[in-house]
């Protein structure tokens, strides 16, 4: 493996001179450049996921997984268009939604959360609104999306002051797809309030790597717009983030180790970066880059469809999702057009505990086995580093944490353990 050593001196002095200038002054805290490992060992709760069974057994394309104050766990289940309910023990308690156009039904769900009210909130990208569940299932209401607000990424949170924190992509305005020649746009980490009259406001607006293709044909009411989607290269920086207690987000988006936590009104409170040693990518890396990005593709896991969109003075809605692989021909297409950056990102991912830990797993030695977690504090303190595991998608207050897996059969699982005092 050809690597490309940084001495950490350098690597700081960059990392420092990428830091954006602002009006508000914020810290930067350098985090040790030795691991030092944090001991402990995790201990299963409960899995919920079978091949055959009950029909809240049987997953697809589960994509999020949130506990509430009371450790029930709620389980964004995509591709059966729904969100299952399990208290602490693993019982089934509840579904929430269905596949269906009517109030409190779903088409493409990607976004749950527990708001600091009780009540569970699902975003459905197709339906382009929020569904409102009581904290016992009963259907509340449906809030609107504005489409102006712009496409959400996945995932969405809960803001402890009220509402939700999701990113925010241009994509669903009547601008946005007018068609025309591809354009690098911006994306918007946004507070959104669920009550009275919703409205959506940006904290922090960061560059979105992807590019959007539109064309079109027709015009008015019957204008059909295509838009495809170009990603970023593979190997890019991805885009991660997290809502502390206060309200606060931590995010990490650059190639470099870099964490910025910011306050609840978007101000910029201080840049955690580790001198982590870049590499440049080998064969190897490509090929297994390759190898993972066919098998998704093949599979449909966690991928949305938009093949098509009607352009109208509302705006349009993805259609398409839930279960099902891509055509071969698409496919082979998308490999013959992948592109890889000329350095490894240092982040892979990153979530954040009710605590305001934030887990930071960096990129392994070998791409798509799971990298180191260092365990940080908000405030800069490096608590130590994991090994051996892969990230959790949720971390509840009481050290519980939960995983999507798969089996060796390709059968989904949402594994639950209990994590070691100290980690969370």
């Amino acid at each position: 493996m050809n690597s490309y050593p940084v001495r950490p001196a350098v690597l700081v002095a960059l990392l420092a001179a990428l830091a954006p200038l602002s009006s508000h002054a914020q810290q930067v805290v350098r985090l040790p450049e030795r691991d030092r490992p944090l001991a402990g060992r995790l201990g299963t709760v409960f899995s919920v996921g079978a091949v055959e069974g009950q029909s809240w057994e049987m997953l697809d394309n589960a994509e999020q997984a949130v506990f509430d104050r009371a450790d029930n766990l709620y389980v964004l289940d995509r591709g059966n268009a729904r969100v299952l309910v399990f208290d602490r023990g693993g019982r089934f308690v509840r579904q929430l939604g269905k596949k269906g156009g009517g109030p409190g039904e779903l088409e493409i769900p990607v976004g749950v959360a527990v708001l600091a009210d009780g009540n569970v909130a699902v975003l459905d990208i197709a339906h382009r609104n929020v569904s409102l569940f009581g904290a016992g299932g009963r259907f509340v209401r449906t809030v609107p999306w504005d489409p102006g607000w712009g496409l959400p990424m996945r995932p969405m949170m809960a803001d402890p002051r009220g509402g939700v924190v999701a990113m925010l992509r241009p994509g669903l305005s009547p601008e946005a797809l007018r068609g025309g020649t591809a354009a690098r746009r911006t994306q918007a980490l946004s507070r959104v309030t669920l009550a009275g009259t919703p409205t959506a406001t940006r904290l922090v607006e960061i560059p979105d790597p992807s590019v959007i293709q539109t064309s079109g044909s027709g015009s008015g009411a019957t204008r059909s717009v295509n838009m495809r989607m170009l990603g970023p290269p593979e190997f890019s920086p991805v885009t991660a983030w997290g809502v502390l207690p206060g309200g606060g987000v931590a995010l990490t988006h650059t190639q470099l180790y870099t964490v910025k936590v910011f306050d609840a009104a978007g101000r910029p409170v201080r840049w955690l970066q580790r001198p982590v040693r870049g590499r440049r990518p080998t064969e190897r890396d490509r090929q297994r880059a390759r190898e993972t990005l066919r098998e998704r593709m093949q599979s449909g896991r966690g991928m949305i469809t938009m093949t098509r969109v009607q352009g109208s003075g509302g705006g349009a809605a993805p259609r398409g999702g839930g279960g099902g692989g891509i055509p071969r021909e698409q496919i082979e297409q998308r490999l013959r057009e992948l592109q890889f950056a000329d350095t490894v990102r240092t982040i892979q991912g990153m979530t954040v505990t009710p605590g305001g830990k934030l887990w930071i797993e960096r990129t392994p030695a070998n791409i798509g086995d799971p990298g180191p977690i260092d365990i940080v504090t908000a405030d800069g303190r490096y608590l130590g580093t994991v090994t051996g595991i892969k990230l959790p998608a949720a971390v509840s207050a009481t050290g519980r944490a939960a995983w999507l897996e798969r089996d060796q059969d390709d059968v989904e699982h949402v594994v639950v353990r209990q994590l070691p005092a100290g980690w969370y």
